[in-house]
């Protein structure tokens, strides 16, 4: 079950098997991954947000998610019906997808959290040390390596792949 702009128990199977038979053409998926999810309201988190998105957009937006506390990263994956309330399809831009969803959810974990102090800094480097992907500690390094020297990012850059194929 998950929840929507109004109910807390929503049959996500049955909403989008509606929006499959009514044949839309398209639907946005969103996965919101708050850098400390354990400690944001994430149900809070996803109506402001798509709320937020709505006044963007200028037209209501339906939707479904769910909240899934099944890893060290508590998230929400949330499913846009791909339809304006007009019933035009709903375009979003590359730059919003990438950066304005994005702001908007900054701004709003902020709201609810404050300002991220030199505690919350440390906590969240110490949990990339042990991810998989590429991070901001190895963002870092890269940085500091081209100062150093073209043989240190050369090497730097090879583990950068091995990095990747992880992934």
């Amino acid at each position: 079950m998950g929840f929507d702009r109004q109910e807390e128990a929503v049959d996500i199977a049955r909403r989008l098997e509606n929006w499959q038979a009514a044949r839309d053409r398209q639907m946005w998926k969103v996965i919101l991954s708050p850098e400390f999810g354990d400690r944001v309201d994430l149900l809070r988190l996803t109506r402001d947000l798509i709320g937020q998105m709505a006044k963007d957009l200028g037209t209501d937006l339906e939707w479904v998610a769910v909240e899934h506390h099944n890893t060290e990263h508590p998230r929400v994956h949330v499913a846009i019906r791909g339809l304006r309330d007009s019933g035009e399809t709903l375009r979003l831009h590359r730059e919003y997808v990438q950066q304005g969803i994005r702001g908007i959810a900054a701004d709003l974990c902020t709201r609810q959290l404050g300002y991220r102090t030199e505690l919350d800094g440390a906590e969240a480097e110490r949990r990339e040390v042990t991810e998989k992907h590429f991070t901001s500690i190895d963002k870092r390094l890269l940085r500091d390596a081209e100062r150093l020297g073209p043989d240190l990012v050369q090497g730097i850059s090879s583990c950068r792949g091995i990095l990747r194929r992880l992934d």
